[in-house]
């Protein structure tokens, strides 16, 4: 989480739960026939290739809300100043940071 937070990544696996949430949705029921399984897989991996299509023809993602933004810059710029300070100030940076993200 160190690294990921430094570099500005995801820290979550949100688009893992988004996929599962509307692959979930293409079957429709939790134990499906193997038939709507597998046309439920063709419908997603239609849908994959036109994200991908997308992406590579420069299509950008809508940017974040500004609070997630101001968010995500704090707690850099928090994390990046691990191991100049005692740890427990530290601690108490990051935790107050973290009670801004409700």
């Amino acid at each position: 989480m160190y690294y990921e937070t430094l570099r500005g990544e995801d820290r979550t696996n949100n688009a893992c739960e988004g996929w599962h949430q509307a692959f979930h949705s293409y079957v429709g029921c939790s134990h499906p026939k193997i038939f709507k399984f597998i046309e439920a897989l063709r419908r997603n991996e239609r849908n994959q290739f036109y994200n991908f299509s997308q992406v590579m023809c420069g299509s950008t993602q809508p940017a974040r809300k500004k609070k997630y933004r101001d968010y995500n810059l704090r707690l850099q710029n928090v994390v990046a100043t691990y191991g100049k300070m005692p740890m427990l100030e530290y601690l108490k940076n990051v935790a107050s940071n973290l009670s801004f993200a409700v």
